[in-house]
Parts: C-alpha cells; sequence; structure tokens
C-alpha cells in the first residue's frame, strides 16, 4: 500500500467540494478553517467549497477541482469540505491515477466515502476516513476530532476505540 507523506505544522490543507458546497452554512464552516489554522496549518479552499447548493458544481467541475489540487505541490493533504448525495456523479471524471502516482493524505466521510475506497481498495493508496474539513467548527477540539489531525501528521497510527461522548 502507498502511504502518503505525513503533514507537518505549517502545511497547506487543500480543501474540495465533491459534493455539497457549504455556502448555506458558512459561518460554521469558517470556524473549522479557524480552527484547523489554530492547529497550525494553512489552507486553501477550492473555487467550489463556498457554493450555497446541494451540488457545489457538476460532476466534471468537481472532478478538475480536485485535480488542481492534486496538482498543487503546495498542498500537501486533501479534506472534503462537506459530505452531501452526489459525489458519485463526479467519479467517471476523477483522474485515479495521477491521485496514485503522487499520492497525499486525502479525508471526509460521508458522501466521501465513494472517492475514499476506490483510492485505496482499487489504488492501494491509504486515505482516512475522518472528518470533513467542516467539521471542526468547536471551541474545543474533542479527542473524536483531534484523532484524525493526529493520523495525518503520523502521531497516532495505531487504531483503537475512542471513549462514547454525546454532543
Amino acid at each position: 500500500m502507498k502511504f502518503p507523506r505525513f503533514i507537518e505544522k505549517k502545511d497547506v490543507l487543500g480543501v474540495f467540494a465533491p459534493s455539497a458546497g457549504v455556502g448555506r452554512k458558512l459561518d460554521e464552516f469558517n470556524q473549522s478553517i479557524t480552527q484547523l489554522k489554530n492547529q497550525g496549518f494553512d489552507v486553501k479552499l477550492g473555487p467550489l467549497v463556498e457554493v450555497n447548493d446541494l451540488r457545489s458544481g457538476t460532476g466534471r467541475q468537481r472532478a478538475e477541482e480536485l485535480s488542481m489540487m492534486q496538482n498543487d505541490d503546495s498542498i500537501k493533504a486533501l479534506l472534503c469540505a462537506a459530505g452531501g448525495d452526489f459525489l458519485i456523479e463526479m467519479l467517471p471524471y476523477v483522474n485515479f491515477k495521477e491521485l496514485a502516482e503522487n499520492p497525499k493524505w486525502m479525508m471526509g466521510y460521508s458522501d466521501p466515502t465513494s472517492l475514499l475506497y476506490v483510492l485505496t481498495t482499487k489504488y492501494d493508496v491509504a486515505t482516512l476516513y475522518g472528518a470533513n474539513a467542516g467539521s471542526f467548527d468547536l471551541d474545543e477540539l474533542p479527542e473524536w476530532l483531534m484523532a484524525p489531525l493526529e493520523v495525518l501528521q503520523g502521531k497516532s497510527i495505531v487504531q483503537k476505540s475512542l471513549k462514547y461522548c454525546d454532543p
């Protein structure tokens, strides 16, 4: 299996919108981005992220946004902006070989599962089923939100069960 390079503080996290845009909840999303920056990372948003719609763009546009971020050498990891219901529309346009040749950590959950699953099972690239970029909108990040960031940094690569918490 190909393991992408672990990220470090001050690295750039690229946020792309493979399904829904976050425009309908922009304040919460911006709080998440602030938290990621408070954790020591720079963040670069793709052009479709702030769209206020169930689809951030056409399937082709979403795949192009991903490709643009994949080919941006300043970006060290890729985070899905949010979940949704329409990621599957972009799959025919995704250049998986491009993603596999120079792998970067890719993280998301919910609708991004289809993208992560194919990249891991067919192209043998490690991905992380973890938080979306818009999930970090809390004043203090609990263990279950810190855990995926630690995995991306190579600090915690042993899987363990986290204590259940009622939000």
